[in-house]
């Protein structure tokens, strides 16, 4: 499987090797030409999750939803149901999930790396 960032920088390298339409190259690599042309309308949320990074590291025991309500706190998240799925995914990222953590608390922290890899 390709990323779509991975047919981007396809499709561009085609376009200015060969000198062709952005339709052409897209033909030739068997491309959708609306994924060559997406951009993303999420705002860029860098600050929240460098925010993020740094209190987890602060405060390992805390789930998402408590560290969503700090960020918010700070004025840094909204109280939306889509700010707190960021601060989740910014969890999962860490290789934190909530069932994980329930697991590592229950069993102590010597268990959670033979039982959670």
């Amino acid at each position: 499987m390709v990323t779509p960032a991975a047919v981007r920088r396809a499709v561009a390298h085609v376009r200015a090797r060969h000198g062709v339409s952005e339709r052409r190259a897209c033909l030739v690599l068997e491309v959708d030409r609306s994924t060559v042309r997406y951009r993303s309308r999420h705002p860029d949320d860098a600050a929240v999750r460098e925010r993020l990074r740094e209190l987890s590291r602060q405060r390992r025991r805390f789930g998402y939803r408590r560290l969503h309500l700090l960020l918010a706190r700070e004025g840094l998240g909204d109280a939306t149901p889509a700010e707190i799925v960021i601060v989740a995914a910014a969890q999962a990222e860490r290789g934190h999930s909530p069932a994980r953590l329930a697991i590592t608390a229950r069993l102590g922290h010597h268990n959670s790396q033979r039982l959670c890899p």
